[in-house]
């Protein structure tokens, strides 16, 4: 099936109504940052990622009047995950207030189904264009050159609000009946298996129809207990994901005023 085709889900997206707009407050323009230090090890993931990303989502032919620097985070697995920051244009940016789905109100829901399918979108994000005309507003500096993105990238501030309203056009005639989603994960939920697998296709065909595919690795189809929003929820019960909470579980009670501010952040 193609929406689990990976090799598609690299091909650039063509403009449309959902393309992602970059509006600023009146009177403000995009901030210009300095380069960030890099280590050895850092420089040549950042050239790595460069040429990876050139053919499918960077323009490097660009002489914008700002830029904002690049830095690596560390995720789970250890290794280094680019990040663009955007925290000055996101501090000028209008901001879309488009709701994400209540918590409580989908879990609740849920928990009345006897069977799940749990389908994760590959680079979700990367699927919307950025609007025709602001590419420039996205451009970022490096030790190798200048560089803007095509496609909505992580960072952005509205970039959530942008996806969740996209992938809600794209499931709505079905949207709290069988499925449900935040932002790039959805959930499909039935009473029974062959119910199940009708839900499945359906959504597959909806997904598929707007060019978005799914991770075959993170495909977990007709169970009856998945993890979702933090939570476990069965057929039986909805309870917390214990990795979610092992770092307090594990840390060291707190036995003077000191140690209370570290636990609570300050």
């Amino acid at each position: 099936m193609s929406v689990f085709d990976c090799k598609n889900a690299d091909v650039l997206s063509p403009h449309r109504d959902c393309d992602h707009r970059i509006n600023l407050k009146p009177g403000t323009a995009p901030p210009h940052g300095s380069l960030y230090n890099m280590s050895v090890n850092e420089l040549q993931v950042l050239r790595k990622y460069l040429h990876d990303q050139l053919e499918k989502e960077l323009n490097p032919d660009i002489k914008p009047p700002a830029t904002v620097p690049v830095l690596f985070a560390k995720n789970l697995s250890g290794g280094l995950r680019f990040c663009v920051d955007y925290r000055g244009l996101n501090a000028i940016t209008i901001k879309n207030r488009y709701s994400l789905p209540l918590m409580q109100e989908t879990l609740s829901r849920l928990s009345k189904a006897k069977c799940y399918t749990k389908l994760d979108i590959i680079s979700a994000f990367n699927h919307i264009r950025i609007a025709e005309g602001q590419d420039m507003m996205t451009a970022f500096n490096t030790r190798y050159g200048l560089f803007e993105t095509l496609v909505m990238p992580f960072g952005l501030s509205n970039a959530p609000a942008t996806f969740q309203s996209h992938i809600n056009e794209v499931i709505r005639p079905f949207l709290d009946i069988f499925c449900t989603y935040y932002i790039d994960d959805i959930l499909t939920y039935s009473d029974d298996l062959t119910s199940d697998r009708t839900h499945v296709n359906v959504v597959l065909d909806a997904l598929s129809k707007a060019k978005l595919h799914c991770d075959k690795k993170k495909f977990e189809f007709e169970v009856q207990e998945v993890t979702y929003l933090g939570k476990i929820i069965s057929t039986t019960d909805v309870k917390t994901d214990p990795q979610k909470v092992q770092c307090i579980v594990n840390w060291t009670p707190p036995h003077c005023l000191k140690d209370v501010q570290g636990f609570l952040g300050f």
